[in-house]
């Protein structure tokens, strides 16, 4: 399995004061490539789900979509790149029911199932954080938009969720539901990296660190990383979710954290024994 270099062209950097970071940055991509190619020859990842990116193939460049990961945010500016005027004109839309970016017609002639020869980047999140983004947008949260939210509701229910129910319900339908477990949102952000013929990535950051990357994402989105426009965005470590993994039993915190073991041995999180703390 071949794992190559990040493309550096794409990193270089104006000012010296960025150079040690970002090739810092570059070290950690190629650090977690190495890591990713022994997991999958050990057989610690053994189902990759086929990668979707959203290319500008204008600039090069392609986002390999992990959901509940900044995801509409990095799609959403995919397309500014691309259709500029499109974006204008229906941002306000999709702010409105984050929901339909994935379901617009302006981003499926954006989509692709393969990206050879662009620069493919994506980031990923704190495996808990992501699950409680999840269930606060789709399973408690509603947009008030009624066939946004009719749609919403057809998705989790074909994965064993159920809209309104409560957060415990949630977690024991994920850990004891397979229909569950194939849903994008909840799945293991490491099976997103890999395919048969080596990793679906050149660049990699985490979502909580995108201050980080700003250089890398002003030269390929033209806009600092710290100062994205969130499209979707939920408080991850505020006092509601504190209380909601609190109340958890620990028997499924254990259990979640051994099926997200890939994505806290390989993406830099810490492991979740103070989980039920975030």
């Amino acid at each position: 399995m071949k794992f190559p270099l990040v493309r550096r062209s794409k990193l270089s950097v104006e000012r010296d004061g960025f150079r040690s970071k970002v090739e810092r940055l570059a070290a950690q991509n190629t650090m977690l490539k190495g890591k990713l190619g022994d997991a999958v020859r050990r057989g610690a990842l053994r189902e990759p789900t086929p990668p979707t990116y959203y290319v500008s193939r204008a600039e090069g460049i392609a986002y390999l979509q992990i959901p509940k990961a900044g995801c509409s945010t990095f799609i959403s500016q995919i397309l500014r790149l691309e259709d500029p005027a499109g974006y204008e004109s229906r941002i306000a839309e999709f702010r409105r029911c984050v929901f339909g970016i994935h379901h617009s017609a302006a981003m499926a002639a954006l989509r692709a199932g393969e990206a050879a020869g662009l620069l493919r980047f994506t980031f990923t999140r704190h495996p808990f954080a992501r699950l409680w983004s999840f269930f606060q947008n789709q399973i408690a949260g509603q947009s008030g938009d009624p066939k946004c939210d009719a749609t919403i509701a057809a998705e989790i229910a074909a994965s064993g969720f159920a809209p309104g129910m409560a957060f415990a319900d949630f977690i024991k339908a994920l850990l004891e539901d397979k229909r569950a477990r194939k849903n994008p949102h909840v799945r293991r952000q490491s099976d997103f990296l890999w395919s048969a013929s080596g990793p679906n990535f050149d660049y990699i950051g985490q979502l909580e660190r995108l201050a980080d990357h700003r250089v890398f994402l002003r030269k390929v989105l033209g806009i600092a990383g710290d100062q994205l426009p969130s499209l979707n965005q939920t408080q991850s470590a505020g006092r509601e979710a504190r209380d909601a993994w609190a109340a958890i039993d620990p028997k499924h915190i254990e259990a979640l954290s051994a099926y997200y073991a890939a994505d806290f041995a390989l993406l830099g999180y810490d492991h979740p024994d103070s989980g039920r703390r975030r």
